[in-house]
């Protein structure tokens, strides 16, 4: 779902959530409207693949749901506290799909390192970082301490850029997580292929 949602109401929402029952790929940046119980709860009758969304709303239980266990690719908007921490994140070990998890706020190292030592289906980590205040001392500015070929860190980009990945990759084209992939392949030494 692209497009100007922080418009849309909490009906609206619904709506277009309950009529795209099979919708496996869904993007839902719609602001405060999404942390609504009736959204979520649409939300979480899809069978999803691939999300992109806030996740603050969630509950522990939620991540237990069917919808979220089938996830293989999570593009994470922000969830939990401020500082990211590895009690915000541990519930991610309890998805056993996931393939791909793009984190786009400042996490801890040591909730990283656990992600990536800990997500058993994990081959990509990608974290957003803000170059202008990625530095040491702060909590994304150690990340290169980490010695895992599946982490990329990107600069932060623009909306209008996360809208044109999300329409890339609904349109078969290659997108963020193709890309990334061809880092991490070239950093373990597997041969791959450049994508037209």
């Amino acid at each position: 779902m692209v497009g100007n949602l922080h418009k849309l109401t909490e009906d609206q929402l619904i709506r277009i959530l309950t009529l795209c029952f099979n919708a496996t790929d869904v993007a839902l940046w719609a602001g405060d409207v999404q942390r609504r119980p009736a959204v979520k709860n649409a939300l979480l009758q899809l069978p999803l693949r691939r999300l992109s969304a806030d996740l603050s709303h969630l509950q522990r239980s939620d991540y237990l749901t069917p919808s979220i266990q089938s996830i293989t690719h999570l593009d994470i908007i922000t969830m939990g506290s401020m500082r990211g921490k590895w009690k915000d994140w541990e519930i991610l070990t309890s998805l056993p799909k996931l393939t791909h998890l793009c984190i786009n706020k400042n996490v801890e190292v040591d909730a990283i390192n656990n992600l990536l030592s800990q997500c058993a289906s994990l081959s990509l980590l990608v974290a957003v970082i803000n170059t202008q205040s990625h530095r040491p001392g702060k909590p994304s500015g150690s990340y290169h301490t980490i010695d895992d070929h599946r982490l990329i860190l990107i600069d932060k980009y623009s909306m209008k850029k996360m809208q044109t990945d999300w329409e890339d990759s609904a349109d078969g084209r290659p997108d963020m997580w193709d890309f990334c992939g061809l880092i991490r392949d070239a950093r373990d030494g597997t041969p791959y292929y450049l994508l037209r």
